[in-house]
């Protein structure tokens, strides 16, 4: 077997360290060992140093042996390449006691590659080549689950908008009036009546009245003032009791919303039987 071996012998400080790389010509696959023999003279730590960038160079195996006095790094790897490789970035940390950290490496090494194999020679490892399509496999299952996960969450999404849609369509055919009686049941068990928070209450309330007033009479009566309504409601055809009548409980309503007005027992009931008598509005003069 054809082995390159690198011998130094350097002397730094308190450090001694020498290194040998084999062998020098290699099949795609092979396993390449280099071997680092660190002899500190002064307390301190040995630590990996293995910062080859080429990505045709697979580390495979690292280890530190430590004995009396010396060191001994090992790393194995592979290089999957057709052309010769020069590797750079291999050595160790020498971390003394007392001091900064050092990186040591040795000069860059030329790997040749054998294409045609010869007698006694290696054949290319077939543990190789099942771990590297066991990874590509893995690549490809990964994001074939990715896929169909996505493919899952659309078809989910779809799903519930369609719900959602059926939701919407169900409710545009209830009537204005059944879906307004139901959020004034609401607000009557809520705990802004119960606990008498009328500020609250105649928010909720005002918003049910005018959402229903938007509905029936067609126009953007949550975006409007209590006179903005006022002045709508005189062009659609309604008795003029009739908008007395939404004059009366919207301004009311405003001094309890905004001007910190607390009402009687018999105001508040009086105002419920306006709501009330707003939200049959649509009845009275639509049919609806």
């Amino acid at each position: 077997m054809n082995f390159l071996t690198l011998w130094s012998f350097i002397v730094l400080n308190a450090l001694q360290w020498h290194y040998k790389t084999y062998p020098s010509t290699v099949s795609i696959g092979d396993e390449i060992h280099s071997v680092i023999w660190v002899r500190p003279n002064t307390d301190g730590t040995v630590g990996y140093y293995f910062n080859v960038t080429n990505p045709v160079v697979i580390l495979k195996n690292r280890k530190i042996i430590s004995g009396k006095n010396e060191y001994k790094i090992y790393y194995t790897y592979s290089i999957f390449s057709t052309q010769p490789v020069t590797i750079s970035g291999i050595g160790f940390r020498w971390t003394p006691k007392k001091g900064k950290e050092k990186i040591y490496t040795f000069p860059p090494l030329k790997i040749g590659i054998r294409l045609i194999t010869k007698p006694g020679d290696k054949p290319f490892p077939q543990s190789n080549m099942k771990k590297i399509l066991l990874f590509n496999w893995d690549i490809i299952i990964l994001l074939g689950l990715f896929l169909l996960l996505g493919i899952v969450l659309y078809i989910l999404k779809k799903h519930f908008e369609k719900e959602e849609a059926k939701k919407v369509v169900l409710e545009e055919t209830v009537p204005p009036e059944i879906v307004a009686e139901r959020r004034l049941n609401e607000l009557l068990t809520s705990k802004f009546y119960q606990n008498k928070r009328w500020k609250e209450f105649f928010l909720q309330l005002t918003e049910i009245t005018k959402d229903y007033l938007a509905g029936v009479f067609n126009f953007l009566a949550p975006a409007e003032t209590t006179f903005e309504i006022i002045t709508e409601m005189k062009v659609k055809k309604i008795t003029s009791s009739d908008l007395n009548m939404i004059r009366v409980f919207f301004e009311k309503s405003d001094l309890i919303k905004f001007a910190k007005h607390q009402p009687s027992d018999d105001e508040v009931n009086e105002l419920l039987d306006m709501a009330k008598k707003i939200i049959k509005l649509g009845m009275k003069y639509h049919g609806v």
